[in-house]
């Protein structure tokens, strides 16, 4: 395809790496663009991130300088453009190359940002200005258009100053439903709603093209903001995925269930409770483990399941060789946590992992509430088996028909397949993406 058929895109904020859900979808779904003809603006670079563009830039202590007495004790990161060149990075150099794993912060100084927030102060620390140096890199770059995700009253304000001075078309790409977590209480709770709600219908009002990562985040924004939003989420290479995708459903051993992914905000309580039902069904003789393969386990995750003989965590399995791992188990599990404060920002997202879950061929298990778009996805499509009464008891009773039946087994694992041909296929979805942001590149103001 000619490269003219690309837009210059300049995307602000997160971007394409392999260590979390955004940056995986994105970077699926620009698989093939040109690399003159993506830029990008961030605050952190990952090693993982390198591979995608050959221009970016630092968002810095230009950007973010706080206002006094913070500016005193704030550290100055350097800010401006970093030319990728064969792995290296030059001006600000490979120490700025980071991998983003959770900050643990002291008591103190959790103490003091819960303060700020309650305080209704933090946005007005936190904020950030388009420097001269930025704007001069985004003149120089000239893009046809700006892709962002947001997710921060940080970003939305900053494209706002951008916007005003630049007339550049904007897409804006949902990933979670973020703009309902923002509007934290505290005493100036009304103000921050109110504001939140005006800047982001600005931004709206002003995008060229709006996309979403589900059709039911689609649905539930048509009614609450009136705009329509395309939806786009994760891509596979189909074929490669079905050279090794499962054909024999055959328990081999030991029956494995496997999770794979980020613990944290919206999955920890129900892996644990998939956890105790695992080790329920291990202690009346069934031959099964529970396997975690993520990154990181906090202490008090660890602690909840360290006497749990049924379970273990896997060493963390580079991007690449996901199709092998995950055609090579019993079951996938995709767990969504029932709480009311989870449930406000994932009940309408829909995990990166998905589309690359039901390409293998293995059979999954869905644990979460009826009212997520997960859930309703698997249920309308057939393509996993629905649990949505969040007990030990209910995840035991699916997790045991699953191991007795080899045909519900594999009747899940191809419908999976097909699903996933049908929905995630990279080749049809990527061409689709470079459409509609072409379009929108070209939309008069």
């Amino acid at each position: 395809m000619e490269q003219s058929q690309f837009p210059k895109i300049l995307i602000f904020g997160p971007y394409m790496h392999t260590t979390s859900g955004g940056g995986i979808t994105l970077a699926n779904l620009l698989k093939g663009w040109p690399l003159n003809k993506i830029a990008i603006a961030t605050f952190k670079i990952f090693p993982s991130g390198l591979d995608y563009c050959l221009s970016y830039y630092q968002l810095g202590y230009e950007e973010n300088k706080r206002p006094w007495p913070f500016h005193l004790i704030q550290k100055k990161e350097k800010s401006g453009p970093v030319y990728y060149d064969h792995k290296k990075i030059s001006d600000i150099g490979p120490d700025k190359i980071v991998s983003p794993e959770p900050q643990n912060h002291s008591f103190i100084k959790n103490f003091v940002l819960n303060l700020r927030h309650f305080l209704g102060v933090y946005p007005l620390i936190y904020r950030l200005k388009v420097s001269k140096k930025f704007l001069l890199w985004v003149e120089e770059y000239n893009p046809d258009i700006i892709y962002t995700q947001l997710e921060k009253i940080q970003y939305m304000n900053f494209l706002s100053q951008l916007l005003k001075i630049r007339k550049i078309p904007l897409a804006i790409h949902i990933m979670d439903d973020w703009p309902m977590t923002l509007k934290e209480p505290g005493l100036l709770y009304h103000y921050w709603r109110r504001y939140i709600n005006r800047l982001f219908s600005e931004l709206l009002n002003y995008s060229s093209i709006l996309m979403s990562i589900c059709q039911a985040m689609s649905d539930e924004y048509f009614k609450r903001y009136g705009k329509e939003f395309i939806p786009f989420h994760n891509t596979i290479d189909v074929l490669k995925w079905d050279r090794v995708s499962k054909k024999d459903w055959t328990i081999h051993g030991t029956f494995t269930v496997l999770y794979a992914g980020r613990i944290g905000r919206g999955t920890s309580n129900s892996i644990l409770t998939i956890a105790k039902a695992i080790e329920l069904l291990g202690a009346e003789g069934l031959d099964i483990m529970f396997k975690i393969q993520t990154r990181i386990l906090t202490e008090s995750f660890r602690n909840e399941i360290k006497e749990n003989r049924y379970v273990m965590q896997e060493k963390f399995v580079p991007y690449q060789d996901l199709p092998e791992k995950f055609s090579s188990v019993d079951l996938l599990v995709l767990p969504m946590d029932f709480d009311k404060y989870n449930l406000d920002f994932i009940h309408l997202s829909m995990p990166t992992k998905v589309p690359e879950y039901l390409a293998s061929g293995t059979p999954i298990l869905v644990f979460a509430s009826e009212t997520t778009a997960l859930y309703k996805y698997a249920s309308d499509l057939k393509w996993g088996f629905t649990v949505s009464d969040n007990s030990i008891g209910s995840v035991a009773n699916a997790i045991r028909r699953l191991y007795q039946d080899i045909d519900f087994r594999e009747k899940l694992g191809l419908t999976g397949k097909e699903v996933a041909r049908k929905n995630h296929d990279g080749t049809k979805v990527r061409d689709d993406f470079r459409k509609v942001l072409s379009a929108a590149s070209s939309k008069p103001f």
